[in-house]
């Protein structure tokens, strides 16, 4: 979750002004949090404590309300009841990183806690089976235990090089 952050952060000055390289300044003063960072917390939040995930994810993004949310996802961020959108965009993926860290041991419940925070919001068939969400909670949970590139490849029929 903190390299999500990090990652975030250190991208945010790039987010609009995309650059394609691997040599660029870390961290300067023009960096700041995002949409991002704000339901990466959320997220962490709703499962370290056990909270509902929609109102938690509302609660944390009124706090932060100018932060560059996607039109559809602004427009969730205030109803009550929230409803889902039927989203298939990457939003899910970019908030996931808590649900894999929290349950590194055990890749069903990384999923499952991963699909409680999604669906939320991304409940169109294709957001819910999630490609980059899977990616990246297969990614981090297969690092933590070490696997390599070539194992995840071959478990998520891809190519992952």
């Amino acid at each position: 979750m903190i390299g999500a952050i990090i990652g975030d952060i250190v991208g945010s000055i790039y987010e609009w002004d995309r650059i394609k390289t691997r040599e660029f300044p870390f961290l300067v003063s023009k960096c700041f949090f995002t949409d991002d960072s704000v339901c990466t917390v959320a997220v962490a939040d709703t499962l370290l404590h056990d909270l509902p995930p929609a109102e938690t994810m509302q609660k944390w993004c009124q706090r932060y309300p100018h932060k560059s949310y996607g039109g559809m996802f602004a427009g969730w961020i205030y109803p009550d009841p929230p409803e889902p959108y039927n989203s298939y965009g990457n939003g899910a993926a970019m908030r996931v990183s808590p649900a894999a860290f929290l349950n590194r041991e055990n890749l069903e419940d990384a999923l499952a806690a991963s699909d409680k925070v999604t669906e939320i919001t991304h409940n169109h068939p294709e957001g819910m089976k999630g490609r980059a969400q899977r990616h990246m909670q297969f990614g981090l949970h297969f690092k933590m235990k070490n696997l390599m590139r070539s194992e995840i490849s071959s478990l998520l029929n891809t190519d992952m090089t």
